[in-house]
C-alpha cells in the first residue's frame, strides 16, 4: 500500500483547513468537518472558486460603496496601477469609490488561477465593457483568516491608443484627467469647441467663465486668482488661442503652470508658449 509523503499530507491539510476557515468567516456558518485525504487539486478548486467570488464581488455598486467590506477585502498593503500609470493605495481607492454612481455588474469570463506560493493566487479574467473589454489580473494573500487582495491592475483591449489613455478600469474606478484651458475669452468659440471634444473623452475640463458686467480692476485680481486654483485643481494646463496670440494673464498663467510641475499644452499648431527664459 503506498503512503503519500509527510509534505503532501501537510499540504493537503493546510489548503483544506485554510478553505474551511475562509467559508466560515465569510457564510457566518460553523466550520465544517472535511476528509484530510482529500485530494489537494479539489482543495485548490474550491479555494479558487471561492477567490473568483470575490474578486467578482469588488465589480458589484454593493461592495464597491461599502467601505468596510471594501477594507476587510483589501490588504493594508494594497497597490492598484491605474491605466495612466498612477500608484493608488488602499486608502485612495477606498476614498474614490466612495462616491461612484450605482452600475450594472460587468461580465467575466476567461479565467484564469496561478498559485505564486502557498499564500499568494494570481488571477487573470477578462470584462466585457459596453465600450470596451479589458483584461486584468489580481494577486489575493490567502495567509489570513479571510483572502485579501494585494494587488489590481486592468488594461483596455482595444487598438484605439486614445482609449488606452483615457479608457477606464471596469474593477477600480480612477479619477478622470483634469484639464484647465487657458486663453483669451475673446476665442470663446474655441474654447467650446475644446471643452466638448474633450469631455466627449472623459476628461473633466475646468475653464474660465464670462461675467454679465464689465469687470473692475478689483473683480480682475480676483478672477484671476480663482483660475489659478483651477490651475491648482488640474493635471494638464491645455492653452487656447488664434493667430498666435498669448495676452498677458495668459502668460501669466502658463508661467504659474510650469512653476507648479503641470502638463502645458496648446489647442493651436505650432504656437510659442511662454517659458521662464522667454
Amino acid at each position: 500500500m503506498n503512503t503519500a509523503p509527510a509534505e503532501t499530507v501537510r499540504r493537503n491539510r493546510v489548503a483544506i483547513t485554510v478553505y474551511g476557515a475562509i467559508r466560515a468567516a465569510i457564510t457566518g456558518s460553523p466550520p465544517q468537518t472535511i476528509v484530510f485525504g482529500a485530494d489537494l487539486r479539489q482543495a485548490e478548486n474550491m479555494n479558487h472558486a471561492h477567490l473568483q467570488a470575490l474578486e467578482e464581488s469588488l465589480l458589484t455598486t454593493a461592495v464597491r460603496a461599502d467601505r468596510e467590506r471594501l477594507l476587510a477585502l483589501l490588504h493594508e498593503e494594497f497597490v492598484e496601477v491605474g491605466r495612466s500609470g498612477r500608484r493608488w493605495t488602499r486608502a485612495e481607492i477606498v476614498e474614490s469609490l466612495a462616491d461612484e454612481a450605482e452600475r450594472e455588474t460587468p461580465p467575466t469570463d476567461e479565467w484564469s488561477f496561478n498559485t505564486l506560493s502557498p499564500t499568494l493566487t494570481l488571477l487573470t479574467y477578462r470584462i466585457s465593457g459596453q465600450e470596451f473589454d479589458s483584461r486584468h489580473s489580481s494577486v489575493w494573500d490567502t495567509a489570513g483568516d479571510v483572502p485579501r487582495m494585494r494587488f489590481h491592475q486592468g488594461t483596455p483591449i482595444t487598438n484605439d491608443t486614445s482609449l488606452l489613455a483615457e479608457g477606464m478600469s471596469n474593477i477600480i474606478v480612477e479619477r478622470p484627467k483634469v484639464v484647465c484651458l487657458c486663453g483669451s475669452l475673446r476665442f470663446q468659440r474655441l474654447f467650446d469647441s475644446e471643452r466638448k471634444r474633450l469631455t466627449a473623452r472623459g476628461i473633466i475640463v475646468l475653464a474660465p467663465e464670462p461675467v454679465d458686467e464689465e469687470p473692475t480692476a478689483s473683480m480682475r485680481a480676483t478672477l484671476g486668482e480663482l483660475h489659478l486654483r483651477r490651475i491648482d485643481l488640474a493635471d494638464e494646463v491645455r492653452v487656447v488661442s488664434e493667430g498666435g496670440y498669448i495676452g498677458d494673464a495668459t502668460r501669466r498663467e502658463i508661467l504659474y503652470a510650469r512653476a507648479t510641475n503641470k502638463v502645458v499644452s496648446a489647442v493651436e499648431a505650432n504656437v510659442v508658449l511662454p517659458t521662464f527664459s522667454a
